[in-house]
């Protein structure tokens, strides 16, 4: 074995290797006494499964693994290989983790087979059951409207009925508790030019149901589920306390019917985590294989002399203005952060739906043509969850932290602001079924601004192979990714042109101002 190689394994490797297992088998176990066995903190599913995983993989990352990474010589490409490699340790030990965890919110439980209703223990809600006894109140059923749009390039718009019916004890009803049995009805639409023709296909879905549902028959399910915290949970709680005047007053039970065997409740979570575990621990070491070995680095590093050695603190000095030459990027990113808190405040972690996003400041063009301009700006500012906000902001730290030094805050903020509106106008006019938000457009502005520099050849020769590295590593990687599913590919090609012609606009004014301000020296 190279000396170089051991070298690696033994500072970069095996850590990554205990962090990786430690998190997995302490998360997991975590997880499973404080949420499954004890209910003591009954967050949603999300939470568990993506974003506590999600934040305690950062921390450790920037904290141990970050400062062994720097060893690595990855040639010219030493700041932007050192994101790539740290964003892969993260995702390398989170996606394990998250199928993990689908397996252990589902494997530990029994099922109970009851006689009715009332035999449930109230005060110990199981999450399994089989039930022989009950029966359905369709007239007090209520029901709410869910649409999103699919597919590769948006093609398609899902349409989803969600209802929710009352259950009761068909033996000896009892109503301290109301039971709902929660039941979606689906349907997928592609789109259509003709606007008419979607419309029409979407109202017989509707009327199906509403006509349907009077004779209503869930089929054969083989045992329900309680909902817990989750997004679906949320969905159908929020529709029920809304409609129901009853259930306001008295706790609820929502019932998911499941049509598959009861021994295949976990799918092949644990199967996942395995396979998971060993892509991501074998990617990684091939990412560590072929670098060389930075001596000097490794020798501070040695001597704890590395000047970079606390790098939580480091990384957290992005989000105050004034530090590292950055003023307007750490106020944006603030600015989404802050709106999000509000928005969770208000309506909890779950994803927003449509109608929200319509509620706190979408872009849509309904809203446009009636005057609510004012949505161009706001729906820059929000983003539909967590995971949506995290991700946007990343890439906005990284493109602010190059771009901000170059052009100055104020034209970096005209910058956002520009490609931003830009991306906006070209969603809503492309996408008039869709509603839009998210910061991706300007971000992608900002990407393409300092394709514009490079363009006009603004920047200084020794810079350019760094940003063009930049650009083409994430407005290129995005540009691909944005062409897959529920992404507004539009807004991101939008938003990259308005910043193409921002960054030349930006280069020949400041080329004229110098030219200027030499001819009146030169006249002097």
């Amino acid at each position: 074995m190279k000396p170089t190689l051991a070298l690696k394994i033994r500072l970069i490797y095996i850590p990554y290797i205990i962090i990786t297992f430690s998190i997995l088998a302490g998360y997991t176990a975590l997880r499973y006494l404080i949420n499954e066995k004890w209910n003591i903190l009954p967050l949603s599913s999300n939470a568990w499964d993506i974003y506590l995983p999600l934040i305690i993989s950062i921390f450790i990352v920037l904290k141990y693994l970050r400062p062994r990474l720097r060893i690595l010589s990855l040639g010219g490409y030493n700041q932007n290989g050192f994101i790539i490699y740290n964003l892969a340790a993260i995702i390398a030990i989170t996606i394990p983790v998250y199928h993990a965890q689908q397996y252990i919110a589902t494997a530990p439980y029994k099922l109970h087979n009851i006689n009715s209703l009332n035999d449930i223990d109230t005060n110990n809600v199981q999450k399994y059951y089989t039930i022989k006894n009950y029966k359905f109140d369709t007239n007090n059923g209520v029901m709410s409207a869910l649409s999103w749009v699919s597919g590769g390039f948006r093609k398609n718009i899902e349409y989803s009925l969600l209802t929710a019916t009352p259950v009761y004890d068909s033996i000896h009803p009892k109503f301290k508790v109301t039971y709902w049995y929660a039941y979606p009805f689906d349907t997928v639409v592609k789109k259509s030019t003709n606007r008419k023709k979607t419309e029409t296909a979407l109202t017989k879905f509707i009327t199906d149901v509403r006509n349907n549902y009077d004779y209503f028959n869930p089929g054969e399910h083989q045992y329900f589920e309680v909902l817990r915290p989750s997004n679906e949970y949320y969905a159908y709680s929020t529709i029920i306390y809304t409609a129901s005047t009853y259930a306001r007053n008295h706790p609820a039970v929502i019932l998911k019917p499941v049509f598959t065997p009861f021994n295949q409740r976990s799918g092949h979570s644990l199967l996942f985590t395995a396979i998971s575990l060993f892509i991501s621990t074998t990617t990684f070491f091939l990412m560590i294989f072929f670098p060389g070995v930075r001596l000097s680095a490794w020798r501070r590093f040695r001597a704890g002399t590395d000047g970079d050695s606390n790098e939580l603190q480091h990384f957290l000095s992005y989000l105050v203005p004034g530090q590292n030459g950055l003023y307007v990027t750490p106020v944006i990113i603030w600015c989404c952060i802050i709106l999000q808190m509000m928005i969770i405040i208000a309506h909890g972690l779950t994803a927003l739906g449509s109608e929200s996003i319509v509620l706190f400041g979408g872009n849509y063009l309904f809203g446009l043509i009636h005057g609510e301009l004012w949505r161009l700006v706001t729906y820059m500012f929000l983003h539909a969850d967590l995971y949506h906000l995290f991700s946007n902001m990343l890439f906005l730290g990284i493109a602010g932290a190059a771009l901000e030094p170059l052009i100055r805050s104020w034209w970096l903020l005209g910058a956002y602001l520009f490609t931003g509106v830009a991306a906006g106008i070209a969603s809503a006019f492309s996408n008039i079924y869709d509603v839009s938000t998210g910061a991706s457009g300007a971000i992608f502005g900002l990407y393409g601004t300092m394709f514009g520099l490079l363009l006009m050849k603004y920047l200084p020769k020794r810079q350019r192979k760094k940003y063009s590295g930049l650009v083409w590593l994430y407005a290129g990687g995005g540009l691909i990714m944005s062409f897959q599913g529920n992404v507004d590919y539009v807004a991101h090609i939008g938003g990259l042109i308005a910043g193409i012609m921002f960054g030349i606009a930006y280069a020949l004014i400041q080329t004229k101002l110098v030219l200027g301000n030499d001819m009146v020296a030169n006249n002097n």
